[in-house]
């Protein structure tokens, strides 16, 4: 069975990080307490230390135009724009930001669920494909428009930018394959999936 749902920018929840340095636009997010997963927006407007999640493992896309440097103890990493980037939510990081710019992020209980945020462009009429086993999807489109298609429930959609189109599988009777199609000349999106440990 599948379910979904088109979620736009003004539905998104605003909330305090839990540092108070900042706000995150929280997307949608598990049903259970404590959450399994949740998906969000935070722009970063400069440097600082990050929200700490024990037990959660963190995946975040940066949809900025410069790149970020993240630090974890002494770890360095230097993340490019639109490159997905995972670690640990009990790491101490926090982040050198050359320009402000947006974050997309996932964030899943460790033991509880796995998740994966995947990059795509597409020109005009140009055509993507989504086809995942996961039980929790996410398809976000970043600059441009989309046309998404699903056969199954022979269903359509528009996505502008910041809509996030959400489907949900359950059981496994039927099979998900996403399709969308670029209406604008350049397009760029997130395909975001949550596996559960049932």
């Amino acid at each position: 069975m599948l379910s979904s749902v088109l979620l736009s920018q003004s539905a998104y929840r605003v909330q305090a990080w839990k540092n108070g340095l900042g706000q995150t636009e929280e997307i949608c997010r598990d049903s259970e307490e404590p959450y399994r997963w949740r998906v969000s927006l935070a722009t970063l407007e400069a440097s600082g230390p990050f929200s700490q999640f024990p037990n959660y493992d963190r995946s975040l896309v940066h949809l900025g135009t410069a790149p970020i440097h993240f630090k974890h103890g002494e770890k360095r990493k230097i993340v490019p724009p639109f490159t997905p980037y995972s670690f640990r939510g009990e790491d101490e990081t926090s982040v050198e930001v050359n320009a402000p710019g947006l974050d997309f992020g996932l964030i899943v209980k460790r033991q509880a669920a796995r998740g994966s945020i995947y990059t795509s462009r597409a020109l005009e009429k140009e055509e993507l494909q989504f086809p995942l086993p996961a039980q929790e999807h996410f398809l976000f489109c970043c600059t441009g428009s989309l046309e998404v298609f699903e056969p199954n429930s022979q269903r359509r959609w528009t996505l502008e930018p910041r809509d996030c189109l959400w489907v949900t599988r359950r059981g496994d009777t039927e099979y998900l394959n996403l399709r969308a199609q670029g209406l604008a000349a350049r397009n760029a999106a997130l395909w975001t999936v949550v596996h559960l440990n049932l």
